[in-house]
């Protein structure tokens, strides 16, 4: 028998301390991913606060559907701060509120202000299509 199959009967502080068992490496075989649907919000906090810590990348990514917003917008600050070094801005983006999103957008807006992408473009096309290259 897989131990997939008896998550969904188990009490969550027994799935909580399984995942700390998997985090510390004490047990191997059972990714962590695999726990996080059947965590209480509270529980599943505490374990996305270990991963954290950790910096497993993959442990994080796993994570964002079963997080509530709260955890999402402060993840996306940490993201932003370049506090969480190597994790993609852009998988946040389905989970985050529409606050955020808009703040997000205006963000952008405000710095491409800044950028002279359409001489970029226009130079990169040029160089495409240059009957010299």
């Amino acid at each position: 028998m897989r131990l997939i199959t008896l998550l969904p009967f188990m009490e969550s502080e027994e799935i909580k301390e399984l995942a700390e068992k998997i985090i510390k490496k004490e047990v191997k075989g059972v990714s962590i991913v695999v726990l996080y649907p059947f965590l209480e919000q509270e529980d599943l906090k505490e374990v996305f606060d270990l991963v954290l810590a950790e910096g497993n990348k993959k442990y994080l990514y796993g994570a964002l559907p079963f997080l509530n917003t709260k955890s999402i917008n402060a993840l996306h600050d940490e993201v932003r701060a370049g506090n969480i070094k190597g994790f993609k801005e852009e998988a946040l983006i389905p989970f985050l509120s529409k606050d955020k999103i808009k703040e997000l957008f205006k963000d952008l807006v405000a710095n491409a202000k800044d950028e002279d992408l359409d001489e970029e473009i226009s130079d990169a096309v040029d160089e495409a299509f240059d009957e010299e290259a």
